[in-house]
């Protein structure tokens, strides 16, 4: 499956051709644990989240890939935020932030500015900017926190989009 994304990104392939993947129950199980665990460390990441997008509703759009980034609303590392540290300790931090729920779809620009701002911050800047397009991450936008239990149903929500698409049924 990876290698589709990555062909994805490398223009060999559209984002519609995944929908065609077939996929085992097995595949799906280690490919899961990934994008609970260590989400942006899957190589393709960018064009899953984008074929997420897809088929999410947004199956019209023209995407540039280069243009795209990856952003950590918990920040990736971490830090002496106050916000982020009264919202988790060092251990979920680690734990939690390359998870698939904590990651949104902006320009590069965007991620830079946005950086290690506390969540009300982000998507604040994210509204100034007219918004976003991308369908996770309007649906970040309309969350007042950002918590453990945000990334958790915001994951389960595009895992189960994800799983419906690949014809993925539980036993």
């Amino acid at each position: 499956m990876i290698g589709d994304l990555e062909q994805i990104l490398q223009k060999k392939k559209k984002l519609q051709e995944v929908d065609s993947l077939k996929i085992s129950k097995a595949e799906w199980a280690a490919f899961e644990t990934a994008l609970k665990g260590n989400a942006y460390g899957i190589r393709g990441l960018r064009a899953g989240l984008l074929w997420l997008e897809c088929i999410s509703g947004d199956d019209d759009r023209s995407v540039e890939s280069s243009e795209i980034t990856i952003e950590h609303v918990l920040p990736r590392a971490v830090g002496t935020e106050d916000f982020w540290l009264d919202r988790f300790s060092e251990q979920l931090w680690k734990e939690h932030s390359n998870r698939l729920g904590n990651l949104l779809l902006v320009s590069g620009r965007s991620n830079t500015k946005m950086a290690r701002k506390p969540f009300k911050e982000k998507m604040k800047y994210v509204e100034q900017k007219g918004g976003s397009s991308w369908i996770w991450t309007q649906d970040a936008l309309q969350r007042e926190d950002w918590t453990m239990e945000d990334i958790e149903e915001r994951e389960q929500a595009m895992l189960s989009r994800f799983k419906k698409r690949l014809n993925i049924t539980e036993d």
